[in-house]
């Protein structure tokens, strides 16, 4: 089982991850800390499980570098970009 988490509060992050490794057998388990790293990764290799934070920045943050606007619904936009995929690849058969 593969579960994704896009997460961008390290504190937040350590607690889900715990609760996961008590609870859940996985095979792969990957975080991603922005809107933009967490959609190119479940684009590429969708996940059994995704837990997804609600408000996320554009991007990840890095030194010296712009994180992008803060996106207060990020999770929400992430998944309605994701269903909007859904639905066009049905509906291309």
């Amino acid at each position: 089982m593969i579960i994704n988490i896009i997460e961008d509060t390290e504190e937040k992050l350590e607690s889900i991850v715990k609760f996961i490794d008590s609870t859940f057998e996985y095979t792969e388990l990957s975080s991603f800390a922005s809107y933009q790293s967490g959609l190119k990764q479940v684009k590429l290799s969708p996940p059994d499980i995704l837990i997804l934070d609600m408000t996320i920045p554009t991007f990840d943050r890095k030194p010296g570098k712009r994180e992008g606007r803060f996106r207060p619904l990020g999770g929400y936009d992430l998944m309605r970009k994701l269903k909007l995929k859904v639905l066009i690849q049905k509906s291309s058969f």
